[in-house]
């Protein structure tokens, strides 16, 4: 007795119409509707999941971090940094279209991607650093502690973030080995929870503690007590 061979369809087009064919599957074809269903759900759920959890907490780790080299005279301390940095922190994954930015820039996150795959050149720590020396050299060390230098603080916060979570190509494109460091942390889990608040933590107790004004600076306040002496002390009443 010859038996039909039957084979679920290819996951990479797969809708929820090729799930519902697939669950409608006989008894003996489990093995295979096991497979797919898990496939499935890994690829259009929790990919999905993940990209958003992730994405919230990169905003997260960027923004404290620029407000904390504000707090350390690292980063001036401009309104459109923390705007800056914000968009640096998502600015990596670009070359998935599944996160934040990528998902409405689909058409340079799909070419990234094809190009590079993801986590290759977009979360290259070289590439930062040459990018950094570049502003340096064109508009002088000053713009490495505005917006632009807020920008790259908050990619390299991605970056640093993306290490225990994956790994990524620290070294592209000298070298297209994958870097990780521990601990090994699952994204859109607990675990990407434990990781992040010790950061945010570490992250606001650093704030907390920084340096205060400025060296030399007066702030509006002493400013204005000091004034406020001077007048009071040039009034004299006449007897």
């Amino acid at each position: 007795m010859r038996t039909r061979s039957v084979s679920a369809p290819r996951l990479r087009h797969s809708s929820r119409s090729d799930l519902r064919s697939v669950l409608r599957m006989p008894s003996e074809c489990c093995g295979i509707r096991e497979r797919f269903v898990n496939k499935w759900f890994a690829r259009h759920v929790e990919a999905d999941h993940i990209g958003r959890v992730t994405g919230r907490s990169h905003l997260l780790i960027g923004g404290f971090a620029v407000l904390c080299a504000m707090r350390w005279h690292i980063l001036s301390p401009e309104p459109l940094s923390v705007c800056t940095g914000l968009l640096g922190s998502l600015l990596p994954d670009i070359d998935t279209e599944r996160s934040m930015l990528g998902s409405r820039l689909k058409f340079l996150s799909r070419f990234l991607a094809k190009t590079f795959g993801h986590r290759g050149l977009t979360h290259s720590g070289v590439m930062l650093l040459l990018a950094a020396a570049a502003l340096n050299g064109l508009m002088g060390p000053e713009s490495l502690r505005g917006p632009w230098g807020a920008l790259l603080l908050g990619a390299g916060t991605h970056i640093a973030a993306d290490l225990p979570t994956g790994g990524c190509q620290l070294f592209a494109p000298l070298s297209r080995s994958r870097l990780s460091l521990w601990p090994y942390v699952r994204t859109g889990g607990i675990g990407e929870i434990m990781l992040l608040v010790p950061i945010l933590c570490l992250l606001g107790w650093a704030g907390f503690s920084g340096n205060g004004p400025v060296p030399g600076h007066v702030p509006p306040s002493a400013h204005h007590s000091r004034l406020r002496g001077h007048v009071l002390k040039d009034i004299s009443f006449s007897s």
